[in-house]
């Protein structure tokens, strides 16, 4: 175990420096950032995401950072809640000169004593499809309410932001450079309960590649399963439960480092299933003939309980 006392940890989110953030999605959680070496679980280590501009905890669900400017670098945090803000943090300027002086960084999401960290909030303007970032919570949690309630999903990759959001079953993808952003529907043939975790691939035949975690409580049809989209906004299938036997969501979506195999929980039953391609290529990779939204092509991938 390598920590102990936390509540309801939800996707969270790593670390470039090889640290997980761990986030509870509980009334006044918290983001604790935990070293899988860690040979001290009962010591927590709140960051500094979450708990600034008056914010003190929240449902909190994914972190998510963009270090392409590895001087200027941004954390990003959803939270589950129909006001639920996405928050942008940037870590104090000292605590980041010293982190890139030693290599060390364990002290950057912890560190303000020089009192320059900033955090502040996404604010849409719908009808421009454009966005700015507001130091005002209240603007945050507005937008937030009018536009992208209860967001779960996140990941940055390139520049660009992807935000899943379950209330109105909608896919964000912001531009972080040219401050502007789209939006679509994730409702797609088997696809069509809340989306919650995602993660992206990069790479493959019909470029990136975007896989979904899925919570099927709602579901009248089917129960939860693991869905993607390609750059060109075809939408697969890639495992259902399809008698709504396991309920609940799916959740902690991660792939090994070559992209051939899958992990993925159903979070209800506490089952984690590792799946593969029976052709042996990787997720991502070329002539990836899962099954369609829609359609009656085979599904082609194994698994292991």
């Amino acid at each position: 175990m390598i920590q102990k006392n936390t509540r309801r940890n939800c996707s969270g989110g790593r670390t470039w420096w090889g640290t997980w953030l761990t986030c509870e999605e509980t009334s006044g959680g918290g983001v604790f950032e935990v070293h899988p070496k860690n040979n001290s679980p009962e010591i927590k280590r709140h960051t500094l995401i979450g708990r600034q501009n008056g914010r003190n905890g929240g449902n909190y669900e994914g972190v998510a950072y963009d270090n392409r400017d590895t001087n200027n670098p941004k954390f990003f945090l959803t939270e589950d809640s129909s006001n639920g803000p996405l928050e942008r943090f940037s870590p104090s300027s000292q605590a980041l000169a010293d982190a890139i002086s030693s290599g060390d960084y364990s002290n950057l999401l912890h560190d303000n004593s020089d009192n320059t960290a900033v955090t502040d909030y996404l604010v849409l303007d719908s009808l421009a499809g454009t966005f700015f970032w507001s130091t005002d919570l209240a603007a945050g949690r507005s937008s937030a309410n009018s536009h992208f309630r209860n967001c779960e999903g996140i990941d940055v990759r390139n520049g660009q932001l992807y935000m899943t959001c379950k209330a109105q079953k909608l896919l964000f993808i912001l531009d972080l450079d040219n401050l502007t952003y789209e939006e679509s529907s994730t409702v797609s043939g088997a696809f069509n309960d809340q989306p919650d975790q995602i993660a992206l691939l990069t790479g493959g035949a019909n470029g990136d590649i975007l896989y979904f975690c899925e919570d099927g409580i709602s579901s009248t049809t089917s129960g939860a399963g693991i869905h993607a989209r390609d750059a060109t906004g075809q939408g697969y299938t890639i495992a259902q439960d399809e008698d709504s036997v396991l309920s609940g969501e799916t959740t902690g979506l991660a792939f090994s480092p070559d992209r051939k195999v899958m992990i993925f929980a159903f979070q209800s039953q506490g089952r984690i299933y590792k799946v593969w391609r029976e052709d042996g290529r990787p997720f991502g990779g070329q002539t990836l003939d899962i099954r369609y939204h829609g359609s009656t092509h085979p599904n082609i991938f194994a698994s292991a309980r």
